[in-house]
């Protein structure tokens, strides 16, 4: 490592480090920005890899949901962790942890870029495929039984955040932010109570819980969630397995 290394010295030896990396490594995506953050310094081979272009990137750098946590990264300079759901051209739909890494130069101590670095999570619901192969009950997942039951788009979107363990609330809030609308905690209820319980013949959210794991509804994102995609903050989550 070289020491006493001025702000662009250090940004540029420590690009050329990540292009290496990059280069090396097929399934990494890493962006490098500006402190202003909206300015791409480079971007990694496997970004276009996966069909996200320019316009795209740049569509990305636009979004201001996007340009808020990029702000609170540099401004506190710490990472900020983003869970996202997206859709691109030549991939599948992903479930992506997204870092932004405020890069810091030792010798000046100052922030000199912001890395992105997007790491796709492979398995949606880890707890509910352990459960099944401890129990001797290992399915094979190619065949989920989703579409032996016909839900709502509404529903579907309930039953998505519902299976990440949110209460009514906070389903309410995401989907309003989604959509662009005002959504009651009220409203929520209503599909659980009046809709998803008889649906499913169980008389509790517990049972329900159960009922939609039984019928492989962990696998299930709704395309009406990834029209414009999902973004919200986890940094303070704490994962236990």
């Amino acid at each position: 490592m070289i020491i006493n290394q001025s702000d662009s010295e250090f940004l540029t030896h420590y690009i050329k480090c990540l292009d290496f990396i990059s280069q090396n490594t097929s399934v990494m995506l890493y962006n490098v920005l500006n402190v202003a953050g909206d300015t791409i310094l480079y971007k990694s081979s496997f970004t276009e890899q996966i069909g996200v272009t320019n316009q795209e990137i740049q569509k990305l750098l636009n979004d201001s949901r996007l340009k808020e946590y990029r702000y609170k990264a540099i401004s506190s300079r710490e990472n900020v962790k983003l869970l996202g759901i997206k859709s691109f051209p030549q991939s599948i739909t992903q479930i992506n942890i997204v870092s932004n890494l405020p890069l810091i130069n030792p010798a000046t101590n100052n922030v000199v870029a912001l890395l992105i670095n997007v790491h796709p999570i492979e398995v949606f619901n880890l707890s509910n495929i352990l459960a099944k192969y401890y129990n001797h009950q290992l399915e094979d997942l190619s065949h989920p039984r989703i579409n032996l039951v016909n839900l709502t788009e509404r529903e579907r979107q309930v039953v998505f955040f519902f299976i990440l363990n949110l209460e009514s609330q906070a389903i309410a809030e995401i989907i309003a932010k989604i959509e662009n609308k005002s959504i009651s905690k009220n409203a929520i209820d209503q599909i659980f109570h009046k809709q998803l319980l008889p649906t499913f013949g169980v008389y509790s959210r517990k049972e329900l819980y159960d009922k939609l794991l039984e019928y492989d509804f962990d696998r299930m994102i709704p395309q009406n969630i990834l029209r414009e995609g999902l973004i919200f903050e986890i940094t303070d989550y704490v994962i236990y397995l």
